[in-house]
């Protein structure tokens, strides 16, 4: 196609694997081209005839490979139209080309018999190679490949499918192991399955609901080392017996970066924060819930984990589950030289996040929250005077040190939540003024800011923050790096023009707006500065009223 083989590969990376399978089809100089595209990842999710095609063609090529099919065979015929070739030597040839296979378990299930008679009753017996055997032939013609495969608890009761897994796990790249509540997984089958793993290994994702001793543990040799050594480990279920000894996974762990902690029971949070203490050096980030499917995680819980080793976490990440309290702050607040980045999802402990913001010296991004689709519930609530941060001896803000390293400050991203709010009823018109033009003065603070996303949920808005000119915007000059801003939804007073034209004069890297501005200023900002992305992509339908303007 293109005479410079780097265009080429850049059109392909661009395109789906449909897209990919019609393009090679246009012409052979086109199919030298396209192909191997074609065949550089299996995905995980496909048609039937996609199954069907895939299957008829391993088994032509594994037929080819042990002897001339007889009549059995030869009456399955591939629809050959969903993988776009008729050479009769594609597996062998394309093979080399998979980089990427995705689904243990899918796998079996589409190079299975029930492919075999696709489209019509079956009326034989079907006698022909197992699904195992069809898989491992398939992964020999693949050698390049890396492979994402999941194991439960099924697949080590298949002495079959249990030998092509451990043949396979020397090239597994991403490896999930699962069972469900009554089917406990033996510690034995577990250690001898992380035991053929190798140093590819670098996702382990450990989703096991009861871990245990069981009748098949004598089908498991003994005394093997792990020599597996992931960098992310994901943990999103484990529950065990107290006298299970999960000192032999930590170990493995020496080169873990990253663990995601969803559902754990209270022996395995003691168990992994010793293996934490001994084992992880190079641990530095953790996550509590981030599918936010799981039970709730008790800021006990939280807690102990983050002060096992003080001075250790980089970045911290609670979902919507984990419920982050003054046990988990306190915690937190031992690894302020180098926490660098912090998202939480459910407070209970409105102070923590100004703790945060006045101790740790290396900060660049908080999140409390950026988890958009879940409505307005369990959004945390910083009060306005906490984040002013005043100190009345001096009149002057109180230094924060991550006022220089801060890069995104996003206190909430979701339909109008209240973040922040002046909550003395008594002080009047004049000191709530004085309290906006605080906030805009301790907003003004981070000067190598990028992002900055402050939204409100307060129904009474004559006692919502207002970041306008007339409120202090003009504060905020010297925060030049910006390029995301979001601005509190309010329904009343919408951002003027005049607002709009400061902040594209003093912020020259903005590219993204999330605000509700009236008619006027949003044709002239789609008039002048076409390039700066508004999200709401069109003015609110109460903006034609007089205050709007």
């Amino acid at each position: 196609m293109f005479e410079i083989q780097k265009l080429n590969k850049v059109v392909c990376e661009k395109l789906d694997q449909g897209s990919l399978a019609r393009c090679a089809q246009v012409s052979k100089e086109w199919n030298w081209v396209f192909a191997p595209h074609v065949w550089r990842i299996i995905p995980k999710y496909r048609s039937y005839d996609q199954w069907r095609a895939l299957r008829q063609l391993v088994l032509e090529d594994y037929y080819k490979q042990q002897h001339p099919p007889d009549q059995q065979h030869a009456q399955e015929q591939p629809p050959l139209e969903s993988w776009q070739t008729n050479d009769p030597l594609t597996l062998t040839k394309y093979g080399q080309f998979v980089r990427q296979v995705y689904g243990f378990t899918l796998l079996l299930q589409g190079l299975g018999p029930e492919f075999a008679n696709w489209g019509g009753p079956c009326t034989t017996e079907y006698t022909g190679p197992s699904a195992s055997d069809l898989a491992r032939h398939f992964l020999k013609r693949c050698p390049n490949a890396l492979l994402h495969f999941d194991i439960t608890y099924d697949h080590i009761t298949s002495v079959d499918q249990l030998r092509l897994a451990v043949e396979a796990l020397p090239r597994v790249h991403t490896l999930v192991i699962s069972s469900r509540e009554d089917k406990p997984f033996p510690v034995l089958a577990l250690k001898h399955i992380l035991a053929e793993a190798s140093y590819r290994l670098h996702s382990l994702v450990i989703d096991i609901h009861k871990l245990g001793p069981d009748v098949r543990c004598e089908d498991f040799e003994t005394g093997q080392s792990v020599i597996a050594r992931p960098k992310f480990l994901e943990i999103r279920a484990l529950q065990t017996d107290s006298d299970v000894d999960l000192s032999w996974i930590w170990r493995t762990c020496e080169q873990l970066e990253k663990i995601d902690i969803c559902r754990v029971d209270q022996d395995v949070v003691y168990s992994l924060s010793q293996g934490i203490r001994a084992w992880m050096p190079r641990l530095d980030t953790v996550v509590f819930d981030r599918h936010g499917v799981c039970d709730w995680i008790p800021d006990s819980m939280i807690g102990h984990i983050l002060a096992t080793v003080p001075r250790k976490w980089k970045s911290v990440d609670c979902g919507l589950r984990a419920q982050v309290g003054p046990l988990s702050f306190a915690a937190l607040l031992l690894h302020t030289s180098t926490l660098e980045e912090l998202a939480i999802a459910d407070i209970q402990d409105r102070t923590g996040i100004v703790r945060i913001l006045q101790s740790c010296t290396k900060l660049r991004k908080l999140v409390a929250v950026d988890r958009a689709g879940y409505g307005w519930w369990g959004l945390p609530e910083v009060d306005a005077t906490d984040l002013i941060d005043w100190d009345p001896e001096r009149d002057v803000l109180w230094p924060w040190p991550c006022r220089k390293t801060l890069e995104t400050l996003a206190i909430v991203h979701d339909v109008a939540p209240e973040t922040l709010r002046v909550t003395d009823e008594q002080t009047g018109d004049q000191l709530f003024a004085e309290t906006q033009q605080r906030i805009c003065e301790r907003l003004g603070e981070f000067t190598r800011l990028k992002v900055l996303r402050l939204c409100n949920r307060s129904w009474d808005e004559s006692r919502s923050v207002h970041l306008t000119v007339d409120t202090g915007l003009s504060k905020l000059d010297r925060m030049t790096s910006l390029q995301e801003v979001c601005l509190p939804y309010l329904r009343r007073h919408f951002t003027r023009q005049r607002d709009l034209a400061w902040m594209v004069e003093h912020w020259p890297k903005l590219s993204k707006l999330e605000l509700f501005p009236s008619m006027k200023a949003y044709t002239w900002l789609e008039q002048h500065h076409p390039g700066i992305h508004l999200e709401s992509a069109r003015p609110p339908p109460w903006s034609q009223s007089p205050l709007s303007h």
